[in-house]
């Protein structure tokens, strides 16, 4: 079951570390004049907007403009706007207003409230006819929608009520209002203030499926009214700069194609990764080849059965990492210190300790080799212990010698932190993959040699 653990952790550790590989090798393919925030476009915004309010219907004096400002209505109303692509949209907007009417010649006059929901789709002209512009500052659009315009109205006749729509006891008396479908239609222009706001103007005709807005049915005749008005919208999104309305398709396309591409990038070079990950794991005969089994050692030295040339090492012996004896003679060497200063001592190997792939974490196994290693120090105050790091030969030269300091700082500050050993009788010196000791198996070139430097 503990090696079912173990097995797990190093797959889990191995994909991570390609995992995180993959993420670094990404940001070299990042294109230098894109970024990828900029193909997320905002594509929400709001709009109020306020403006005249003008009645098409029975009750008017002339057909196309008023006869006075009593014929003039105000509204206004707010809009959420979605833009879907460059050239389409959708807003669902509400308005609120009154409007009047006066026919001289029969003396009739009416006036109604009205509260209008509508869903309307926005085509945008400047999208189709002004495709080359980049850097637009008007965007003109058809506008065409449906919903429904809940109404009350009231037509007198020299003054006095005659007939209302949402009213009873002449007039007096608020009831329920009316409700009939409306179609709007019309257009629009927008200009850029700012990369956040923009000004609106629109003017639309609002097309009821009822004569019954003037109190005054003359089939088949249908009453009309038109809104006209300015506006302001904020739009709002996580990007800064660009916004789906004021992208051209063809702006859209080309940015798409470059992010395509970076992206294929991004996926090569993971699919690189997974494959030398594949490769590697076909390497591995089997468990045994990154993980050494943690087996009974009969003699004590420290070197498990499986691997101990000399199964019956006397206690006290120090042995190398086959479990050999170590020859108590001495090699006079030339020592480089951490203080740049050349001496001449002797060196002797004490022992060894082994890492996983990619790890500089000292497994709990070897740390029994680390106290002895500070008890030797603590015994022999003239002693020094020279850490001498490893690594298998897989990746580059300036990666495995980090690596292999790593794992020399790892046992380090064991020594240091838990053992209380002067940091100064400890030398550090990573080799990293430049000196392996086995051409066939990796799991032993990753490792840390004690080298015990006496006067």
């Amino acid at each position: 079951m503990k090696t079912k653990t173990i097995t797990s952790i190093i797959i889990i550790s191995i994909f991570l570390y390609t995992a995180f590989s993959c993420t670094t090798l990404f940001a070299q393919y990042e294109l230098s004049d894109i970024n990828n925030t900029k193909f997320k476009y905002n594509t929400w915004s709001i709009s109020g907007n306020f403006g005249s309010i003008m009645f098409y219907g029975d009750i008017r004096e002339y057909d196309f403009y008023p006869t006075s400002s009593s014929e003039i209505g105000w509204g206004g109303g707010i809009t959420l706007n979605k833009q879907i692509s460059p050239f389409f949209g959708l807003h669902a907007q509400f308005l609120t207003g009154s409007l009047s009417g006066i026919k001289r010649s029969s003396n009739y006059n009416f006036s109604a409230e009205i509260f209008e929901y509508t869903l309307n789709s926005i085509f945008s002209i400047t999208d189709i006819i002004f495709t080359e512009i980049t850097d637009k500052k008007f965007n003109f659009y058809l506008l065409v929608g449906a919903g429904y315009v809940n109404f009350r109205s009231k037509l007198n006749k020299n003054g006095i009520y005659e007939s209302g729509e949402g009213f009873s006891d002449n007039g007096t008396q608020k009831n329920k209002m009316t409700t009939e479908l409306i179609i709007p239609v019309g257009l629009g222009v927008n200009y850029k203030l700012s990369e956040k706001i923009d000004l609106n103007f629109e003017t639309t005709l609002r097309n009821l499926n009822s004569d019954k807005l003037d109190c005054y049915v003359s089939p088949p005749a249908k009453d009309k009214y038109g809104y006209t008005s300015l506006g302001i919208t904020l739009k709002f999104g996580k990007d800064k700069y660009y916004t789906l309305s004021w992208i051209s398709s063809k702006e859209k396309t080309e940015y798409e194609d470059l992010l395509a591409k970076a992206n294929k990038k991004k996926i090569d070079s993971l699919n690189m990764q997974i494959a030398l990950l594949n490769k590697k794991m076909s390497e591995m005969d089997s468990l045994n080849t990154i993980i050494p089994k943690v087996e009974p050692d009969d003699d004590g030295d420290g070197v498990p059965n499986s691997r101990d040339l000399e199964p019956d090492t006397p206690k006290g012996n120090l042995v190398n990492f086959q479990g050999v004896s170590l020859p108590k003679s001495k090699t006079d060497t030339i020592v480089k210190t951490q203080s740049d200063t050349i001496i001449s001592e002797s060196k002797e190997i004490l022992f060894s300790i082994y890492f996983d792939f990619n790890s500089d974490v000292v497994k709990l196994e070897h740390k029994q080799k680390i106290a002895e290693s500070a008890k030797m120090l603590k015994s022999n105050i003239t002693y020094k212990l020279e850490l001498l790091g490893h690594t298998d030969t897989v990746g580059g030269v300036a990666y495995n010698k980090a690596l292999g300091a790593r794992r020399i700082q790892a046992v380090f500050d064991i020594l240091v932190d838990s053992y209380d050993i002067n940091p100064r009788r400890l030398i550090r010196n990573s080799q990293g993959k430049l000196d392996p000791l086995s051409k066939k198996d990796d799991f032993i070139n990753r490792r840390v040699d004690f080298i015990i430097i006496k006067d």
